[in-house]
C-alpha cells in the first residue's frame, strides 16, 4: 500500500511543483502571480497514439515511473554539460532513443521522469498502459545527455508539458546513482561517480528526505529552526506554507492579490512579503528575504535563491553541499510591489 500511496503523492505534488516553473508578476498595482498547476486545455495539441509495447517489453521494465534506470553509464569520472534556463529553471538537452535535442527541466523537488504526451507520440514510444491518475505511461529505452546513458526508463505522460516550453522533467530517480551538481553561476550541469565528503554543518550538509525523498536541510528563521526542501523545479526564492504564515513577522506585507490556478488548487489566493528576521542555513545567511506563501505543506527554496550557490546531491549518502565564492549575506533586491503606496 505504501508504494501506491507514495506515487499518487509524488504525482500530484509533482504538477504543483513544475507549476511554480513560471510566475509572471503583473504591472498593474496589486501584484498577480499565476503559478500554473496543470495545463490551458485549449493551447494543448492532440498527441498521436502510442503503439502497444509487445507484451515481452511490459514484463521486462515492469518499474513505474518513479523508478531508477535499469543501468547507467558514464564513460568517463565526470560528465558536464552546459545548464540551459526555462523559466529561471535548471534545464539540460537530453536525447531519447537517438532523436533530439529536446530540454528538460532538472527538478530535485520531483522524483518522477515526466514528458509531453506530444512528444512521446512524436516518438512513437511503446505504451505501457494508463496508471491510477489516468496518465498514460511509456517506455524509454535510451536517454541519452551528452555521452552518460541511462537506459530502460518507465515515463509518465503529462499534459502540463504540451503547453509549457520544457519538454519534461527529469526528477531524482533518474540520476539517483549519480551524484549531481548545479552550478549555477557558471551555467554547469554534472553528473559524476562518487560521493560528497562527511557532513561539516558549513558548506557540505545531511539531508532528511521527505516521504518522496526529496532532500530538505535544517534552516534558521530568527530563533526558530524549520526543515526546507531544496527544490530546483521551483523559480521562486522561498515558497512559504499558509499554515504557518502566523509564524512569520514581516517587513513588508504581506500583500495579497496573488493567484495560484490549476487542477489541484482549482483558483487560490497567494500572498507575499519581506520578513523581519534572517535566514540561516550551513555558513550561509539570507538578509531578510522575500517570501511566497501557499497553500502547500512544505517550505520550498526554490533555484532564484540556489542560483547563488553550486550545488551538489549525494543521493545515496542524503547528503548535499551548498558553495559560493563568499560568506557575505544574500541581499534579495527590493520588489517592484514594495515601494508601492
Amino acid at each position: 500500500m505504501r508504494p501506491l500511496l507514495n506515487f499518487i503523492i509524488r504525482l500530484v505534488l509533482l504538477s504543483v511543483l513544475a507549476g511554480c516553473s513560471t510566475a509572471p508578476t503583473s504591472t498593474s498595482s496589486t501584484p498577480v502571480v499565476v503559478i500554473r498547476v496543470g495545463p490551458n486545455p485549449s493551447t494543448i495539441s492532440t498527441p498521436k497514439p502510442l503503439p502497444t509495447a509487445d507484451p515481452a517489453l511490459i514484463d521486462i521494465s515492469n518499474r513505474s515511473p518513479l523508478d531508477a534506470p535499469r543501468q547507467v553509464n558514464v564513460p568517463t569520472q565526470t560528465n558536464e554539460v552546459p545548464m540551459l534556463t526555462i523559466n529561471g529553471l535548471p534545464a539540460v538537452e537530453v536525447f531519447i532513443n537517438g532523436s533530439g535535442p529536446y530540454r528538460f527541466v532538472i527538478d530535485w523537488g520531483a522524483n518522477i521522469f515526466a514528458m509531453s504526451p506530444v512528444l512521446a507520440g512524436e516518438l512513437q514510444l511503446p505504451s505501457l498502459g494508463v496508471d491510477i491518475m489516468g496518465n498514460q505511461n511509456a517506455h524509454v529505452a535510451l536517454l541519452k545527455i551528452d555521452d552518460t546513458e541511462f537506459q530502460d526508463l518507465t515515463v509518465v505522460l503529462d499534459p502540463f508539458f504540451s503547453q509549457s516550453e520544457e519538454d519534461g522533467v527529469l526528477g531524482r530517480n533518474v540520476y539517483e546513482s549519480l551524484l549531481t551538481t548545479l552550478d549555477y553561476p557558471a551555467q554547469r550541469v554534472r553528473w559524476e561517480k562518487g560521493q560528497l565528503p562527511e557532513p561539516d554543518g558549513k558548506g557540505v550538509l545531511a539531508y532528511s528526505p521527505t516521504e518522496g525523498g526529496a532532500p530538505m536541510i535544517e534552516i534558521a528563521l530568527g530563533a526558530q529552526n524549520y526543515w526546507a526542501v531544496l527544490d530546483t523545479g521551483a523559480s521562486r526564492w522561498i515558497i512559504w506554507p499558509a499554515s504557518q504564515i502566523d509564524q512569520l513577522a514581516f517587513k513588508f506585507g504581506p500583500v495579497k492579490g496573488n493567484l495560484a490556478t490549476g487542477p489541484q488548487l482549482g483558483v487560490a489566493d497567494t500572498k507575499m512579503g519581506r520578513l523581519s528576521d534572517d535566514i540561516t542555513f550551513g555558513s550561509y545567511t539570507i538578509s531578510q528575504p522575500i517570501v511566497d506563501i501557499i497553500d502547500r505543506p512544505e517550505i520550498l527554496i526554490g533555484s532564484r535563491l540556489l542560483k547563488n550557490f553550486t550545488v551538489t546531491l549525494d543521493q545515496q549518502n542524503q547528503r548535499v553541499s551548498l558553495t559560493r565564492t563568499t560568506t557575505d549575506p544574500i541581499i534579495i533586491p527590493t520588489a517592484t510591489w514594495e515601494t508601492l503606496p
